[in-house]
Formats: C-alpha cells, structure tokens, sequence
C-alpha cells in the first residue's frame, strides 16, 4: 500500500492552520487541484471535491471525514465506486495532524492508499506523484501563512 508521509514547520499559530486545514470549504485555497468543494454536509462529516486534471477535464471525488480531534487531527476517507479513482484504488485516506514546533507549527499530511488489480505494480509511481502531491499543498500552505 503506498504510505506517504510528509511534514513542515510553518510560522503560523495551531489555531490558525487548525481553521484552514480541517475545513473542506477551504481545500480550493491550498489543496492542490481542488477547484471547489460542494455538497459539504452540516456537520462537515461528508464533501465532495471539484478536481480538474492537467487536460482541463473536472473530476467528483466524495469524501467521508474519519476523524476530526480540534486543533491536532483531521482524517478523510474518499468514497470509492465505479468512477476513474475507484478503477485503481481501493482505499484512500488522507491524515492531516499539527503539533507544535520551535519554529511554529508542524504540520504533517499522510495519506494512505491501497491500490486495485495491475495498479498494484505501479505503487512506486503512485508514491512518487503522492509526494510530489503533498509537497506542493505544504508549500502553498506556508505561502499562505508565512514561514521563519
């Protein structure tokens, strides 16, 4: 199952990435290829992502929040079924955890997935892009709010 996990110290309070990073409504600001998030439910327990894909074509990926423990832990799962992402994956979930750090706060993005029939011998690819993925979402992050 490719696992990536990675982490950056950004010069903001807890509080204020706590209020960006575990509300889906603020995905399109910092999560990259997010355009917008709809059907974000009362609770906030459930949302769907507006994705778009470097040929311009939009993509649905609905989600089910896991977890949530204010200010240090948000986890999301993605609903899978019968669309591009349930065709290679068969499990997806995302951990987003905050800590404190000496240079602010440390944020941390793991996500976790379990890949479907001959997807499995691309895990390699799949951890490379998921990296790459996750880097760019931490340094919008630290464009947003600074760092030391």
């Amino acid at each position: 199952m490719p696992k990536v996990r990675r982490s950056r110290s950004i010069d903001a309070p807890q509080s204020e990435l706590w209020g960006r990073v575990s509300d889906p409504g603020q995905l399109p600001t910092w999560w990259p290829r997010v355009i917008r998030v709809e059907g974000i439910s009362g609770s906030g327990d459930r949302f769907t992502e507006v994705l778009r894909t470097d040929a311009g074509r939009d993509l649905r990926a609905d989600f089910t929040v896991l977890e949530r423990e204010k200010p240090v832990r948000w986890r999301f799962a993605q609903e899978l079924g019968d669309d591009p992402f349930g065709k290679v994956l068969r499990s997806s979930e995302t951990l987003i955890e905050l800590g404190g750090s000496a240079d602010g706060t440390l944020v941390t993005i793991e996500v976790s997935r379990q890949l479907r029939g001959m997807a499995r011998l691309g895990g390699f690819l799949f951890r490379g892009a998921t990296r790459r993925h996750i880097d760019e979402a931490l340094e919008t992050l630290e464009e947003l709010h600074g760092s030391r």
